[in-house]
């Protein structure tokens, strides 16, 4: 796919990785799980397609799972999500 987040010298590495791993670990996993199969859809299929992956995802996500709601709660209230999943 070509995807570069960051690029840093090899003595960074280790500390970048960590950060990464914090700063995804606060996400939530089913969020995570749905864009990680939305990215590798998009390598096989069609625009169209996977618009309308997308848009079926996201609709599932935020009207069925517990977490799409606390990320808005959390936001509205101004703090960290806290993920049930």
């Amino acid at each position: 796919m070509g995807l570069v987040n960051e690029v840093v010298p090899d003595a960074e590495l280790d500390a970048a990785v960590e950060v990464l791993v914090t700063r995804l670990g606060e996400k939530s996993r089913v969020g995570l799980r749905g864009a990680k199969h939305l990215a590798n859809l998009s390598l096989t299929t069609d625009l169209a397609t996977g618009l309308r992956q997308e848009i079926d995802f996201v609709h599932r996500y935020a009207t069925t799972e517990r977490d799409a709601t606390e990320g808005l709660v959390a936001f509205k209230e101004k703090r960290k999500p806290v993920f049930s999943s």
